[in-house]
Parts: C-alpha cells; sequence; structure tokens
C-alpha cells in the first residue's frame, strides 16, 4: 500500500500568460525553500513552455512530494493557457543528474527530441 504524504507549507503561484513562478515556505516567516520557474518558448509557435528552474532548497524537505505539487500547478497553468508541451534539461544545481532526471520522470516526463531533454506531453 502506498500513503501519499500532502506537503505541508504555503505555496505561492505567481502566473502571466507567458510565464509562471511557484514558491514554496515551509514556515510564517517566509523564507524561499522550493522554487519552479517556466516560461513560454518565444521561438516556438506550438506552444512549448521551457522549465528554467526548479528546486527544493533543504535536502530534508526532498522528496516530500513538495515538487510534485508545484509540478502539478505548473501543468494546470500551462494547459489553461493553451500550450502543448513541457521541455527541461535537467542537471543545473545538483550533481546528481539521476535524481533529477527520476523525478522529471515520475511527474510524467518523457524523453525529448535532443540529448538531455525531457518533454511532458498536455493531454
Amino acid at each position: 500500500m502506498v500513503t501519499e504524504i500532502k506537503p505541508t507549507g504555503t505555496f505561492l503561484s505567481i502566473p502571466s500568460p507567458d510565464s509562471i513562478t511557484i514558491f514554496w515556505r515551509f514556515n510564517e516567516v517566509g523564507f524561499r525553500s522550493g522554487s519552479l520557474d517556466c516560461i513560454r518558448r518565444f521561438d516556438s509557435t506550438k506552444g512549448e513552455w521551457y522549465i528554467s528552474r526548479a528546486f527544493i532548497k533543504r535536502t530534508e524537505d526532498r522528496g516530500k512530494g513538495i515538487g510534485s505539487e508545484m509540478m502539478c500547478m505548473l501543468k494546470e497553468h500551462v494547459a489553461n493557457q493553451g500550450g502543448e508541451f513541457i521541455t527541461v534539461h535537467p542537471g543545473g544545481y545538483e550533481e546528481n543528474k539521476r535524481k533529477q532526471f527520476n523525478f522529471y520522470r515520475k511527474n510524467g516526463f518523457v524523453n525529448g527530441r535532443d540529448k538531455g531533454e525531457l518533454l511532458y506531453q498536455i493531454s
């Protein structure tokens, strides 16, 4: 049996037609503990969005569903803006790229067109 743990803390979304930033903080002081940024690719006519940054700052907060919750918020926003897919090239903040690839695959991303790229198709 798998039990899902809903992350505690506060989520804040700052959406626009061409971008979204989602913050997560773990306490009322307001320290940013996680962030997910995504922008619409201006050179794309196919509704492509690109994740430019995603992180959970404290290692003890990772693996608790926070990133996946932010990813759900992102997917909903992109779909509402008519986006067709989201791409990402994992590997910017942490040396362990395998963990990053596993996170995105767990959230529905598959191998993309280019080496190192992952892609999520909006259904």
